[in-house]
Protein backbone atom coordinates (compact mmCIF):
# COMPACT_ATOMS: atom_id res chain seq x y z
CA UNK A 1 0.00 0.00 0.00
CA UNK A 2 1.24 3.07 -1.23
CA UNK A 3 2.05 6.16 1.72
CA UNK A 4 -0.99 8.28 0.35
CA UNK A 5 -3.43 4.98 0.49
CA UNK A 6 -2.23 4.19 4.05
CA UNK A 7 -2.67 7.58 5.31
CA UNK A 8 -5.99 8.00 4.02
CA UNK A 9 -7.16 3.95 5.68
CA UNK A 10 -5.12 5.74 8.88
CA UNK A 11 -7.46 8.86 8.92
CA UNK A 12 -10.86 7.01 7.88
CA UNK A 13 -10.25 3.95 10.26
CA UNK A 14 -9.20 6.54 13.33
CA UNK A 15 -12.99 7.94 12.72
CA UNK A 16 -15.49 7.45 15.28
CA UNK A 17 -17.31 4.48 14.56
CA UNK A 18 -20.63 4.31 11.37
CA UNK A 19 -23.45 3.60 11.61
CA UNK A 20 -25.14 0.97 8.81
CA UNK A 21 -27.65 1.81 6.86
CA UNK A 22 -31.42 0.50 7.10
CA UNK A 23 -30.77 -1.11 3.33
CA UNK A 24 -27.38 -1.96 4.57
CA UNK A 25 -28.75 -4.07 7.64
CA UNK A 26 -31.35 -5.69 5.50
CA UNK A 27 -28.37 -6.69 3.09
CA UNK A 28 -26.66 -8.52 6.16
CA UNK A 29 -29.86 -9.82 6.99
CA UNK A 30 -30.67 -11.73 3.37
CA UNK A 31 -27.09 -12.36 2.53
CA UNK A 32 -27.23 -14.29 6.18
CA UNK A 33 -29.99 -15.92 5.01
CA UNK A 34 -28.78 -17.18 1.75
CA UNK A 35 -25.74 -18.33 3.24
CA UNK A 36 -27.44 -20.12 5.95
CA UNK A 37 -29.68 -22.59 3.52
CA UNK A 38 -26.61 -22.93 1.35
CA UNK A 39 -24.82 -24.19 4.10
CA UNK A 40 -27.45 -26.88 5.49
CA UNK A 41 -27.89 -28.03 1.61
CA UNK A 42 -23.91 -28.41 1.72
CA UNK A 43 -24.47 -30.33 4.93
CA UNK A 44 -26.93 -32.42 4.03
CA UNK A 45 -25.38 -33.58 0.51
CA UNK A 46 -21.86 -33.34 2.17
CA UNK A 47 -21.55 -36.33 5.04
CA UNK A 48 -17.63 -35.33 5.84
CA UNK A 49 -19.18 -32.05 7.40
CA UNK A 50 -19.26 -32.59 11.27
CA UNK A 51 -22.20 -31.44 13.61
CA UNK A 52 -19.44 -28.88 14.96
CA UNK A 53 -18.34 -27.42 12.11
CA UNK A 54 -21.23 -26.42 10.87
CA UNK A 55 -22.40 -24.74 13.71
CA UNK A 56 -18.77 -22.65 14.06
CA UNK A 57 -19.94 -21.70 10.25
CA UNK A 58 -23.67 -21.36 10.80
CA UNK A 59 -22.23 -18.79 13.83
CA UNK A 60 -19.63 -17.26 11.62
CA UNK A 61 -22.49 -16.48 8.96
CA UNK A 62 -24.79 -15.33 11.83
CA UNK A 63 -22.41 -12.42 13.22
CA UNK A 64 -22.82 -10.61 9.76
CA UNK A 65 -26.71 -8.98 10.80
CA UNK A 66 -24.86 -8.36 14.07
CA UNK A 67 -22.79 -5.66 12.70
CA UNK A 68 -25.96 -3.82 12.29
CA UNK A 69 -26.99 -3.69 15.98
CA UNK A 70 -23.29 -4.50 18.52
CA UNK A 71 -20.39 -3.72 15.64
CA UNK A 72 -17.80 -4.54 18.03
CA UNK A 73 -19.15 -7.44 19.26
CA UNK A 74 -19.97 -9.20 16.16
CA UNK A 75 -16.40 -8.35 15.15
CA UNK A 76 -14.55 -9.82 18.32
CA UNK A 77 -17.26 -13.01 18.09
CA UNK A 78 -16.18 -13.35 14.45
CA UNK A 79 -12.70 -13.46 15.67
CA UNK A 80 -12.87 -15.80 18.22
CA UNK A 81 -14.91 -18.29 15.70
CA UNK A 82 -12.22 -18.65 13.35
CA UNK A 83 -9.56 -18.66 15.70
CA UNK A 84 -11.81 -21.46 17.15
CA UNK A 85 -12.31 -23.20 13.76
CA UNK A 86 -8.17 -22.90 13.32
CA UNK A 87 -7.60 -24.96 16.39
CA UNK A 88 -9.86 -27.16 15.00
CA UNK A 89 -8.43 -27.69 11.86
CA UNK A 90 -11.01 -27.24 9.78
CA UNK A 91 -10.91 -26.43 5.61
CA UNK A 92 -9.67 -22.96 5.20
CA UNK A 93 -13.15 -21.69 3.61
CA UNK A 94 -13.39 -19.60 7.13
CA UNK A 95 -10.92 -17.31 6.23
CA UNK A 96 -11.91 -16.47 3.07
CA UNK A 97 -14.96 -15.81 5.18
CA UNK A 98 -12.90 -13.83 7.37
CA UNK A 99 -11.09 -11.95 4.70
CA UNK A 100 -14.08 -11.01 2.82
CA UNK A 101 -15.84 -9.21 6.26
CA UNK A 102 -12.76 -6.82 6.76
CA UNK A 103 -14.50 -4.22 5.41
CA UNK A 104 -16.99 -4.73 7.69
CA UNK A 105 -15.64 -4.59 10.64
CA UNK A 106 -13.54 -1.16 9.00
CA UNK A 107 -17.04 0.41 8.26
CA UNK A 108 -18.30 -0.12 11.40
CA UNK A 109 -15.85 -0.69 14.17
CA UNK A 110 -13.47 1.55 16.14
CA UNK A 111 -9.66 0.74 14.97
CA UNK A 112 -8.58 -0.97 18.37
CA UNK A 113 -11.16 -3.15 17.35
CA UNK A 114 -10.21 -3.33 13.55
CA UNK A 115 -6.60 -4.50 14.28
CA UNK A 116 -7.46 -7.02 16.92
CA UNK A 117 -9.68 -8.93 14.49
CA UNK A 118 -6.79 -8.90 12.44
CA UNK A 119 -4.39 -9.92 14.61
CA UNK A 120 -6.72 -12.73 15.53
CA UNK A 121 -7.71 -13.56 11.98
CA UNK A 122 -4.06 -13.56 11.13
CA UNK A 123 -3.14 -15.78 14.08
CA UNK A 124 -5.81 -18.31 13.19
CA UNK A 125 -4.54 -18.59 9.86
CA UNK A 126 -0.80 -19.13 10.58
CA UNK A 127 -2.10 -21.75 13.05
CA UNK A 128 -4.36 -23.34 10.24
CA UNK A 129 -1.50 -23.84 7.87
CA UNK A 130 0.78 -24.68 10.86
CA UNK A 131 -1.10 -27.81 11.37
CA UNK A 132 -2.87 -29.07 8.53
CA UNK A 133 -1.20 -27.28 5.52
CA UNK A 134 -4.33 -25.67 4.60
CA UNK A 135 -3.39 -22.88 2.49
CA UNK A 136 -1.39 -22.69 -0.79
CA UNK A 137 1.72 -21.25 -1.44
CA UNK A 138 -0.34 -18.53 -2.91
CA UNK A 139 -3.22 -18.60 -0.46
CA UNK A 140 -1.64 -16.09 1.92
CA UNK A 141 -1.21 -13.46 -0.51
CA UNK A 142 -4.86 -13.74 -2.29
CA UNK A 143 -6.32 -13.91 1.52
CA UNK A 144 -4.59 -10.64 1.72
CA UNK A 145 -5.45 -9.54 -1.59
CA UNK A 146 -9.21 -10.13 -0.32
CA UNK A 147 -8.84 -8.59 2.67
CA UNK A 148 -7.25 -5.59 1.33
CA UNK A 149 -10.21 -5.13 -1.26
CA UNK A 150 -12.56 -5.56 1.42
CA UNK A 151 -11.03 -3.33 3.61
CA UNK A 152 -10.81 -0.25 1.08
CA UNK A 153 -14.26 -0.61 0.13
CA UNK A 154 -14.78 -0.79 3.53
CA UNK A 155 -12.89 2.67 3.88
CA UNK A 156 -14.82 4.09 0.85
CA UNK A 157 -18.00 3.45 2.31
CA UNK A 158 -17.09 4.81 5.61
CA UNK A 159 -15.95 7.92 3.98
CA UNK A 160 -19.06 8.02 2.28
CA UNK A 161 -21.45 8.27 5.24
CA UNK A 162 -19.39 11.10 7.28
CA UNK A 163 -19.42 12.97 4.43
CA UNK A 164 -23.41 12.71 4.41
CA UNK A 165 -23.17 13.27 7.86
CA UNK A 166 -21.45 16.31 7.26
CA UNK A 167 -23.53 17.48 4.65
CA UNK A 168 -26.75 17.04 6.72
CA UNK A 169 -25.10 19.24 9.60
CA UNK A 170 -23.87 22.07 7.59
CA UNK A 171 -27.55 21.75 6.17
CA UNK A 172 -28.91 21.83 9.42
CA UNK A 173 -26.60 24.52 10.80
CA UNK A 174 -27.22 26.69 7.66
CA UNK A 175 -31.42 26.43 8.32
CA UNK A 176 -30.71 27.10 12.07
CA UNK A 177 -28.86 30.27 11.02
CA UNK A 178 -31.39 31.31 8.34
CA UNK A 179 -33.68 30.99 10.67
CA UNK A 180 -32.13 32.92 13.28
CA UNK A 181 -30.90 35.39 10.54
CA UNK A 182 -34.93 35.86 9.96
CA UNK A 183 -36.01 36.35 13.67
CA UNK A 184 -33.05 38.64 13.54
CA UNK A 185 -34.38 40.62 10.90
CA UNK A 186 -37.60 40.79 12.52
CA UNK A 187 -36.14 42.04 15.30
CA UNK A 188 -34.71 44.60 13.91
CA UNK A 189 -37.75 45.94 11.76
CA UNK A 190 -39.65 45.62 14.87
CA UNK A 191 -37.52 47.60 17.35
CA UNK A 192 -36.93 49.91 13.96
CA UNK A 193 -40.75 50.45 13.39
CA UNK A 194 -41.08 51.05 17.02
CA UNK A 195 -38.49 53.66 17.14
CA UNK A 196 -40.39 55.45 13.97
CA UNK A 197 -43.77 55.09 15.08
CA UNK A 198 -44.39 55.59 18.97
CA UNK A 199 -42.80 58.75 19.36
CA UNK A 200 -44.42 60.59 16.82
CA UNK A 201 -47.92 59.01 17.05
CA UNK A 202 -47.99 59.85 20.84
CA UNK A 203 -47.21 63.28 19.52
CA UNK A 204 -49.91 63.19 17.03
CA UNK A 205 -52.79 61.32 19.78
CA UNK A 206 -51.69 63.81 22.73
CA UNK A 207 -51.66 66.60 20.57
CA UNK A 208 -54.95 65.38 18.46
CA UNK A 209 -56.89 64.85 22.61
CA UNK A 210 -55.48 68.75 23.04
CA UNK A 211 -57.35 70.36 20.13
CA UNK A 212 -60.36 68.27 21.19
CA UNK A 213 -60.64 70.10 24.78
CA UNK A 214 -59.32 73.12 23.86
CA UNK A 215 -60.75 76.05 22.33
CA UNK A 216 -57.90 78.27 21.85
CA UNK A 217 -57.08 78.95 18.38
CA UNK A 218 -53.15 79.77 19.07
CA UNK A 219 -53.17 76.44 20.95
CA UNK A 220 -54.63 74.59 18.12
CA UNK A 221 -52.45 75.99 15.48
CA UNK A 222 -49.56 75.05 17.41
CA UNK A 223 -50.94 71.52 18.28
CA UNK A 224 -51.03 71.24 14.54
CA UNK A 225 -48.05 72.15 13.83
CA UNK A 226 -46.98 69.24 16.03
CA UNK A 227 -49.25 66.87 14.49
CA UNK A 228 -47.91 67.99 10.88
CA UNK A 229 -44.42 67.75 11.82
CA UNK A 230 -44.89 64.42 13.68
CA UNK A 231 -46.86 63.10 10.44
CA UNK A 232 -44.24 64.19 7.85
CA UNK A 233 -41.69 62.37 10.11
CA UNK A 234 -43.25 58.91 10.46
CA UNK A 235 -44.09 59.25 6.44
CA UNK A 236 -40.30 59.87 5.53
CA UNK A 237 -38.86 57.55 8.47
CA UNK A 238 -41.24 54.46 7.04
CA UNK A 239 -40.41 55.15 3.40
CA UNK A 240 -36.91 54.84 4.21
CA UNK A 241 -37.29 51.61 5.88
CA UNK A 242 -39.29 50.44 3.33
CA UNK A 243 -36.95 51.05 0.49
CA UNK A 244 -33.94 49.56 2.79
CA UNK A 245 -36.55 46.22 2.82
CA UNK A 246 -37.15 46.02 -0.95
CA UNK A 247 -33.21 46.92 -1.63
CA UNK A 248 -32.32 44.83 0.90
CA UNK A 249 -29.64 46.97 2.22
CA UNK A 250 -29.36 47.61 5.96
CA UNK A 251 -31.23 49.50 7.90
CA UNK A 252 -28.82 52.40 9.01
CA UNK A 253 -28.12 51.84 12.83
CA UNK A 254 -28.66 55.20 13.87
CA UNK A 255 -31.29 57.14 11.86
CA UNK A 256 -32.01 59.49 14.76
CA UNK A 257 -29.04 60.79 15.15
CA UNK A 258 -25.76 60.86 17.58
CA UNK A 259 -25.96 64.68 18.51
CA UNK A 260 -27.54 64.43 22.17
CA UNK A 261 -27.62 67.97 23.26
CA UNK A 262 -29.57 68.64 19.59
CA UNK A 263 -31.65 65.79 20.68
CA UNK A 264 -32.42 66.68 24.58
CA UNK A 265 -33.13 70.07 22.72
CA UNK A 266 -35.78 68.60 20.68
CA UNK A 267 -37.31 66.89 23.30
CA UNK A 268 -37.88 69.87 25.51
CA UNK A 269 -39.29 71.73 22.74
CA UNK A 270 -41.84 68.69 22.48
CA UNK A 271 -42.38 68.58 25.81
CA UNK A 272 -43.08 72.23 26.54
CA UNK A 273 -45.70 71.94 23.18
CA UNK A 274 -47.64 69.56 25.75
CA UNK A 275 -47.51 72.33 28.66
CA UNK A 276 -44.23 70.63 30.27
CA UNK A 277 -42.37 72.56 32.82
CA UNK A 278 -38.74 71.07 31.63
CA UNK A 279 -35.46 71.76 33.58
CA UNK A 280 -32.83 70.38 31.27
CA UNK A 281 -28.97 69.68 31.82
CA UNK A 282 -26.63 68.37 29.27
CA UNK A 283 -22.63 68.35 30.02
CA UNK A 284 -19.50 67.27 28.41
CA UNK A 285 -21.02 65.18 25.45
CA UNK A 286 -19.23 66.21 22.71
CA UNK A 287 -17.06 63.53 20.93
CA UNK A 288 -18.90 60.30 22.35
CA UNK A 289 -18.43 57.02 20.86
CA UNK A 290 -20.98 56.93 18.15
CA UNK A 291 -22.86 53.59 19.53
CA UNK A 292 -23.38 55.42 22.98
CA UNK A 293 -24.49 58.74 21.55
CA UNK A 294 -26.78 56.82 19.27
CA UNK A 295 -28.39 54.81 22.39
CA UNK A 296 -28.37 58.08 24.56
CA UNK A 297 -30.65 59.78 21.89
CA UNK A 298 -32.85 56.80 22.31
CA UNK A 299 -33.16 56.99 25.54
CA UNK A 300 -34.09 60.48 25.39
CA UNK A 301 -36.64 59.69 22.91
CA UNK A 302 -37.96 56.76 24.91
CA UNK A 303 -38.36 58.85 27.61
CA UNK A 304 -40.13 61.32 25.71
CA UNK A 305 -42.43 59.33 24.61
CA UNK A 306 -43.23 57.79 27.90
CA UNK A 307 -43.62 61.15 29.52
CA UNK A 308 -46.04 62.16 26.79
CA UNK A 309 -47.86 59.11 27.32
CA UNK A 310 -48.19 58.76 31.20
CA UNK A 311 -48.07 62.37 32.11
CA UNK A 312 -50.44 64.60 33.67
CA UNK A 313 -51.53 68.06 32.86
CA UNK A 314 -48.72 70.50 33.13
CA UNK A 315 -46.24 67.87 33.91
CA UNK A 316 -42.31 68.88 35.38
CA UNK A 317 -39.93 67.42 33.86
CA UNK A 318 -36.22 67.39 34.99
CA UNK A 319 -33.67 65.91 31.92
CA UNK A 320 -29.92 65.43 33.00
CA UNK A 321 -27.33 63.57 30.85
CA UNK A 322 -23.81 64.12 31.91
CA UNK A 323 -21.10 62.82 31.69
CA UNK A 324 -18.57 61.85 34.51
CA UNK A 325 -15.20 60.37 34.07
CA UNK A 326 -14.99 57.10 32.42
CA UNK A 327 -18.83 57.23 31.41
CA UNK A 328 -22.08 59.15 30.99
CA UNK A 329 -25.14 59.15 33.27
CA UNK A 330 -28.32 60.16 32.40
CA UNK A 331 -31.74 61.14 34.32
CA UNK A 332 -34.88 61.68 33.07
CA UNK A 333 -38.30 62.18 35.63
CA UNK A 334 -41.57 63.25 35.52
CA UNK A 335 -44.54 63.59 38.03
CA UNK A 336 -46.81 60.72 36.85
CA UNK A 337 -50.77 61.64 36.47
CA UNK A 338 -53.93 60.17 35.05
CA UNK A 339 -54.76 59.55 31.44
CA UNK A 340 -56.64 57.90 29.00
CA UNK A 341 -57.10 53.97 28.70
CA UNK A 342 -56.42 54.02 25.16
CA UNK A 343 -52.72 56.14 25.74
CA UNK A 344 -51.83 53.64 28.48
CA UNK A 345 -51.08 50.86 26.55
CA UNK A 346 -47.20 50.95 26.42
CA UNK A 347 -46.09 47.02 26.71
CA UNK A 348 -42.85 48.67 27.68
CA UNK A 349 -41.78 47.24 23.98
CA UNK A 350 -39.33 50.09 23.74
CA UNK A 351 -38.00 49.82 27.30
CA UNK A 352 -37.41 46.51 27.05
CA UNK A 353 -35.05 46.69 23.56
CA UNK A 354 -33.63 49.97 24.90
CA UNK A 355 -32.52 48.25 28.14
CA UNK A 356 -31.00 45.43 25.71
CA UNK A 357 -29.11 47.67 23.52
CA UNK A 358 -27.83 49.41 26.61
CA UNK A 359 -26.31 46.55 28.18
CA UNK A 360 -24.49 45.85 24.67
CA UNK A 361 -22.76 48.70 25.64
CA UNK A 362 -21.91 47.58 29.18
CA UNK A 363 -24.39 49.76 30.41
CA UNK A 364 -27.47 49.69 32.90
CA UNK A 365 -30.43 51.08 31.97
CA UNK A 366 -33.72 51.25 34.70
CA UNK A 367 -36.87 52.48 35.00
CA UNK A 368 -38.99 53.06 38.20
CA UNK A 369 -42.19 54.57 39.23
CA UNK A 370 -43.26 55.77 42.96
CA UNK A 371 -46.59 56.98 42.66
CA UNK A 372 -46.13 60.63 41.93
CA UNK A 373 -42.80 60.43 40.48
CA UNK A 374 -41.68 58.27 36.83
CA UNK A 375 -37.88 57.93 36.65
CA UNK A 376 -35.45 56.78 33.83
CA UNK A 377 -31.92 56.42 34.41
CA UNK A 378 -29.10 55.36 32.15
CA UNK A 379 -24.56 54.66 32.74
CA UNK A 380 -23.16 53.70 29.86
CA UNK A 381 -19.41 53.35 30.34
CA UNK A 382 -17.18 55.23 27.62
CA UNK A 383 -13.89 53.01 27.89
Amino acid sequence: MSSSNHQVFRSQTDQPNARLPRWGSLALVVIAAGVIVLESISFVSDSTTSWQQLLLELAMVLMLPLFALAPVAAAISLAALVFAQAVMLSPGGYLLFAAATIGLVVYACPRWCLWTHVAVITAAGVIANAQAGTLTSLGPFALAFIALVSALIGVGAKRAYFRSVELADAASRNETERVQAVAAERERITSELHDILAHDVTLIAMHARVMEAMDDPEVNRESLAVIKGSATRSLADIRRLLNTVRTDELVDDQPLGTDVAAAARTAQVELESIGATVNSRTEGLKSLPPAVASTLVRVIREATTNIVRHAGPAPTVTMDIVRQGASVTGLLTNSIGIVDDDLDESTHLGLDRLSARVETLGGELSATADGKRWSLRVVIPLF
